[in-house]
């Protein structure tokens, strides 16, 4: 077997031992290094450990490219992306990337990077990563092996992003009124384009933001500082204190300002995180709140206070008798309905931005012979929504609107709970796991409520599952209505 260039064993532990070129030795780049770069691969793996250092070695050989050019005075991102293409050997030549004429003004060329990140983001055909050229602004294409265009993609960008800072910096005063300095929201849409989070996860950062915003003004990412941060946690101490808020939901808030901020020193748009350097704290106030199951003369009181058959009676059936979460549940679309060896099921995907929890939560869920009994079929639509009484909005979610209809139709039903409980629509996912932990292995209990993890969820559940022995578990429940 060939041995991988610049891969080292110590104590089965991989490492990345980099020889610095003999003009490269005195740069500050490699300041605290005398000959060579040493670092730790972070795997016994060795198959993961050749992926490493080969990509190690392409990002090292990018910089010393770089170094040596930016004295004669090549764009970096030009110089280092000529690097990546002829170090795969894929293309004869590669296109001028992203650079600053000197007649060009900063905004401009700035305008011209956020303009290139966007197509970077949006979506590439596999098998190729895009790029534009500054001569002429047409997209070219770097062909790269399909298991690698993620990884080369990411890397390009964080080329893009060091020449967003190089520019930034010629004129930090300009930063604030141009693209280079975007808004929290911005942040996140960027992040949300390039799945690096999901719609769900987006929607919970916006709320975070919508909630700093309007306690220090709608700033820029770059304007963010300590004394800023200082006055969003006094905030959350406050409303948490006086219980406009558990404490739950402000370390939520707190640890969503502080992963966008992440996102913003992924860009290249600031280099530090201020929320890193502050901590809200542990709350003394115990508001923790215990959700509870519904009792059997509660399931009674819901089910009796509905039409028989309708879409809002049939959404507490689906909820009880298949364990879907909230969201899940409220995003059904006709084409979710599906036959896999023989057993008609309820598909859990993010297919059409759908929020899921996580990989883990995709599943197919068999539909109970009691749900078909009830008629669940006869809503399902030729396409579309299943529940289209609950419309998704541009600024309210279907899920959102299921929750707050539950809330006063539980509330108006005379549906009771001790104080420091709680009994919402999530309640029916509780009945559902206890009663499924009591006739299901745990394999196909985890399975079924979605709680197999991320690793469990990548092959989407299908064909690879035994959907005959899990209907016949979810057949076997006696509901006690």
């Amino acid at each position: 077997m060939a041995k991988v260039k610049n891969l080292d064993w110590r104590n089965g532990n991989a490492q990345f031992r980099w020889a610095i070129p003999k003009d490269l030795q005195e740069h500050p780049e490699f300041a605290g290094h005398k000959q060579h770069v040493r670092m730790s691969l972070g795997t016994r793996d060795r198959a993961e450990a050749e992926r490493k250092a080969m990509q190690r070695t392409l990002e090292f050989e990018a910089l010393c490219d770089r170094l040596r050019e930016a004295k004669k005075g090549f764009p970096p991102v030009q110089v280092r992306a000529s690097m990546l293409a002829e170090s795969y050997g894929q293309i004869d030549g590669v296109a001028k990337l992203l650079r600053k004429p000197k007649d060009v003004a900063l905004d401009t060329a700035l305008t011209s990077i956020e303009d290139f990140a966007e197509r970077l983001g949006s979506g590439l055909p596999v098998g190729a990563v895009l790029y534009v050229s500054d001569a002429d602004g047409t997209l070219d294409e770097l062909r790269v092996p399909d298991n690698l265009v993620s990884r080369v993609r990411d890397y390009i960008a964080g080329l893009v992003a060091e020449d967003r800072r190089d520019l930034l910096s010629e004129d930090a005063g300009k930063a604030a009124a141009i693209s280079g300095n975007p808004t929290l929201m911005e942040v996140i849409g960027r992040a949300e384009s390039h799945k690096q989070i999901t719609k769900s996860t987006a929607g919970m950062y916006r709320s975070s933001v919508r909630l700093f915003e309007k306690e220090v003004g709608a700033i820029r990412v770059a304007q963010i500082g300590a004394e800023h941060v200082r006055k969003f946690k006094d905030r959350l101490l406050l409303t948490v204190a006086s219980k406009g808020m558990r404490s739950a939901t402000a370390q939520r808030h707190w640890r969503g300002m502080s992963a966008v901020l992440g996102y913003s020193i992924q860009d290249g748009i600031v280099t530090g995180n201020p929320f890193s350097a502050l901590r809200l704290g542990k709350f003394t106030v115990d508001d923790h709140v215990e959700r509870l199951p519904f009792t059997k003369d509660d399931l009674e009181k819901l089910f009796g206070g509905v039409e028989k058959g309708s879409q809002h009676w049939l959404i507490m059936r689906a909820a009880l008798m298949l364990g879907a979460r909230q969201d899940e549940i409220a995003q059904l679309t006709a084409a979710d309905i599906v036959t896999r060896d023989g057993v008609i099921c309820v598909s859990i995907n993010d297919d059409d931005g759908k929020r899921i929890k996580n990989k883990g939560s995709i599943r197919l869920v068999p539909i109970p012979q009691r749900l078909l009994d009830d008629g669940f079929l006869s809503i399902v639509p030729t396409e579309g929504r299943i529940f289209s009484d609950f419309p998704e909005t541009e600024k309210v979610a279907c899920g959102a609107k299921v929750r707050a209809w539950f809330t006063d139709y539980r509330d108006g039903r005379g549906i009771t709970f001790p104080e420091g409980t709680e009994k919402v629509f999530h309640s029916f996912r509780h009945m559902f796991t206890t009663y499924l932990r009591e006739i299901a292995p745990d394999e196909g209990y985890a399975y079924l409520t979605g709680n197999a993890g991320k690793r469990a969820g990548a092959n989407r559940g299908y064909g690879d599952q035994p959907l005959v022995k899990y209907k016949g578990y979810l057949d076997t429940i006696a509901w006690p209505v």
